[in-house]
């Protein structure tokens, strides 16, 4: 039951992204504009393929530094600037 919940959830992320994403990117007004469809599924692209280098960086660090914490909470905090570039700049 624990891995059908973890599944559940696991596809849930994965879904939104795919297919809310785009659409929310392209129907939010970023710097007094709307983007295209097709910018807004490049950004959302662009954020996945973020999303899986980051991924793999942050377990390779995790892996070789022996400090998952750390390494978790740093990248946590490294998207905070990402994001607010992501928002006004993206």
């Amino acid at each position: 039951a624990n891995y059908a919940l973890c599944l559940f959830f696991a596809k849930l992320v994965a879904y939104t992204f795919l297919y809310w994403l785009p659409f929310y990117i392209s129907y939010t007004e970023i710097g007094g504009k709307y983007l295209t469809s097709e910018t807004a599924g490049n950004m959302s692209t662009f954020f996945d393929i973020g999303g899986v280098i980051g991924g793999i960086l942050a377990g390779f660090l995790s892996d070789k530094l022996d400090a998952r914490a750390i390494t978790a909470a740093s990248f946590t905090y490294f998207t905070i600037p990402a994001l607010y570039l992501y928002r006004n700049y993206g």
